[in-house]
């Protein structure tokens, strides 16, 4: 596929219909009827054309980028939700408890991403600082 200065070609026009259908239909086949591309030759982009699962797989990054941003916007009005429940009092003790829980399990795995995180981090320099040295 060509940058945005070019002239597309008719297969580079399939193919980001193609990108756009795959984002959005639960399998190739209807994809491929979406985006009005044989399912064979769909599956063959799939399977053999690097520069067009690059261009799927930066699209899919953006569509995941965009959720976690709306998800994280949403973060605070879910936890205030879970603390009122756990709070009010007219609640049955089960709910209550419930909600609860899910506060914890919520800030335990929060934490341990972090941790991750950071521990990934650390490796990637480590396995980064012999390569520098190599080069320089």
């Amino acid at each position: 596929m060509t940058d945005g200065n070019k002239k597309q070609t008719g297969t580079e026009v399939n193919q980001r219909r193609a990108i756009a259908a795959l984002l959005i239909g639960p399998t190739v086949k209807a994809a491929a009827r979406r985006a009005r591309v044989g399912e064979r030759t769909l599956n063959t982009w799939l399977t053999a054309d690097k520069q067009f699962r690059r261009e799927l797989v930066k699209a899919q990054d953006a569509v995941l980028a965009s959720t976690i941003a709306r998800l994280s916007g949403e973060m605070a009005k879910s936890i205030d939700t879970l603390v009122s429940i756990r709070d009010a009092k007219k609640n049955s003790a089960h709910v209550r408890m419930r909600a609860a829980v899910n506060l914890i399990q919520l800030l335990t795995r929060l934490r341990e991403l972090g941790e991750l995180a950071g521990r990934v981090d650390e490796l990637e320099q480590r396995l980064a600082a012999p390569a520098a040295r190599v080069s320089a």
